[in-house]
């Protein structure tokens, strides 16, 4: 199990309305140095949002930046996959202490970014709190977005071009938020069985 504090989390400014849910949730009216678990600040903010949390536990910044990598990794390859390889081995080089921070930064600044490969290059942000959620958000909806572009594809041409266009819209936000949701459930449960094998401080 892992946990943080109150405290901890107030000190990174945290949104105001996470701030009053969490408050209200662990029945408290100020910061606190309890230990709260990692996972029920996850149920209770949703995954995407209580990722930034992570950055109030730093000594777990190789694991936080593993798991970015594992979610940037479930992107499909494309056009820019020897780029996107690049960001990602040297995240994880620099995760298991085997490339300095300078190396991380220049292999982020080795190509122009953009939303297709925005979970690769996330992966290189040297805020490990950053990086996983950057990279979890940006991977689930690359991931979403083929899905969406595949079903718009897939609808069959029509004489009635306005038809035509609504249809593939239509199957382009269908498949989108279809896609969206499932890789958010696995995020999260890679995320959780992540947690559950770590202690906190556990390097």
């Amino acid at each position: 199990m892992v946990y943080t504090t109150l405290s901890k989390i107030y000190a990174l400014s945290p949104n105001g309305e996470h701030w009053e849910r969490l408050l209200n949730y662990f029945g408290k009216n100020y910061p606190s140095d309890k230990g709260v678990d990692i996972l029920q600040i996850v149920y209770l903010l949703g995954l995407h949002s209580a990722l930034w949390y992570c950055k109030s536990l730093p000594e777990l910044d190789k694991h936080w930046r593993i798991y970015a990598i594992w979610c940037a990794r479930r992107v499909r390859p494309s056009v820019y996959a020897k780029h996107t390889n690049l960001w990602m081995d040297t995240a994880e080089k620099y995760a298991n202490g085997q490339v300095t921070q300078l190396e991380l930064v220049q292999a982020s600044m080795s190509m122009g970014g953009g939303p297709t490969v925005m979970a690769a290059m996330s992966t290189t942000i040297v805020d490990a709190g950053l990086a996983v959620q950057s990279s979890a958000i940006a991977a689930a909806k690359q991931i979403a977005h083929y899905a969406g572009m595949e079903a718009r594809i897939a609808i069959p041409d029509s004489s009635d071009e306005i038809e035509m266009y609504c249809n593939a819209n239509a199957a382009y936000d269908l498949a989108y938020r279809e896609a969206l949701e499932l890789e958010k459930d696995a995020q999260l449960t890679e995320f959780v069985r992540l947690v559950n094998s770590l202690k906190l401080g556990q390097a």
